[in-house]
């Protein structure tokens, strides 16, 4: 009887893992790949921890290893993630049609990260006990670029949450732009890039410019 991965995908390949030419064994990078999107499709606790995979499904063909692994060796698949949105805005679906392996730096660029409670990049300075006055502008804006690593670049402070939402979308905006032209040139990166893949990520960085789509 075939042990079903998520409940749903079927491993006909018979392994998960290969042996290299020194004779170790190790789990094989594209079966992870594969294992995990199965996850973020079916898991169920993995959608009740990250909500903007609630919805995500997975295309009838990748049900199986074999073809997954057939399309994916085609692709620039080493080193890179694999992503199901950049080519198709707010797709949900893991499909060969939809799906493309990019840099992992560019992976993290893409990201909007979603809290219960703030809109993305903005967080809210409450009044601290020494302040005689609260904050006349409490809502910091706050965004990530190739040029500041993972301390992230202050925007400044607003009086609204929306402000400085707003803010957070041009820098981020200007931010996915230069990550495009890197990734045309940087020698680490250059193997993956094509003009499709750079035509979307020009295209995304738009939609963060135009106030009047919902990226949320």
């Amino acid at each position: 009887m075939v042990r079903l991965v998520q409940g749903w995908g079927i491993n006909d390949e018979g392994s998960s893992s290969i042996r290299l030419s020194d004779g170790s064994v190790i789990k094989c990078p594209l079966y992870r790949s594969w294992s995990r999107m199965l996850e973020r499709c079916f898991s169920r606790s993995w959608k009740e921890r990250y909500k903007t995979y609630e919805e995500s499904l997975c295309c009838e063909d990748w049900r199986y290893f074999s073809s997954f692994k057939l399309w994916a060796q085609a692709q620039p698949w080493q080193g890179n993630d694999l992503d199901k949105d950049l080519l198709v805005f707010g797709n949900k679906e893991y499909s060969p049609e939809t799906c493309i392996f990019i840099p992992p730096m560019i992976n993290k660029a893409l990201r909007v990260v979603r809290t219960r409670k703030n809109l993305p990049g903005v967080s809210f300075q409450s009044k601290r006990w020494s302040m005689v006055n609260g904050l006349k502008k409490p809502w910091m804006a706050k965004c990530y670029s190739l040029r500041d690593g993972n301390t992230g670049t202050y925007l400044g402070n607003y009086s609204t949450e929306k402000e400085a939402h707003n803010a957070w979308r041009s820098a981020k905006a200007e931010a996915l732009r230069e990550w495009a032209e890197l990734w045309k040139y940087e020698p680490s990166m250059v193997g993956s890039f094509s003009e499709k893949a750079y035509n979307a990520l020009i295209q995304r960085a738009s939609l963060f410019d135009d106030y009047s789509v919902d990226l949320i």
